[in-house]
């Protein structure tokens, strides 16, 4: 059986398109990025001039601890630490940790806020010691991580 030049052409043309399209590879769908998050990870040192905050030794976990006392009372572990962001509303929120002497009158406590989502600033306070304010880029100049002291 002969083909007609024009039924050869469209029947190329057919073969081709038929090949284009078993070819084309739909695109996968792209999954939705995870938000950015953060840990800020730090210290609150509690400095008495005195040295009469409490101490302890357990020495069943053999470990050392303290704690504010008197106008400090209320520096111990487990005291909130909040992170807000720049609108106030509280966006991660943790306590205070074991504390550890450091010296006769300073007394260290770490913490650490786990998911902070993305914001322009952050504003971070202690129990009801007041809040101090940062921005994202200070931060992370500070690889997320803070000092933060009472008492000096």
């Amino acid at each position: 059986m002969k083909l007609k030049m024009a039924s050869r052409i469209v029947l190329v043309v057919a073969c081709g398109l038929l090949a284009l399209g078993c070819a084309m590879v739909a695109p996968e769908p792209t999954a939705t990025p995870e938000p950015t998050t953060y840990t800020l990870t730090g210290t609150f040192t509690l400095y008495d001039s005195d040295g009469s905050w409490g101490s302890e030794f357990d020495k069943r976990l053999g470990i050392e601890g303290c704690w504010g006392s008197g106008g400090y009372g209320d520096i111990d572990e487990g005291l909130d630490v909040v992170l807000r962001n720049g609108q106030g509303e509280i966006i991660a929120n943790g306590n205070l940790g074991r504390g550890k002497p450091l010296a006769e009158t300073e007394c260290e406590f770490p913490f650490e806020l786990s998911n902070i989502p993305e914001s322009d600033f952050y504003e971070v306070s202690v129990g009801r010691r007041g809040s101090t304010v940062y921005s994202r880029s200070e931060l992370e100049g500070r690889n997320w991580h803070l000092i933060l002291s009472l008492g000096r």
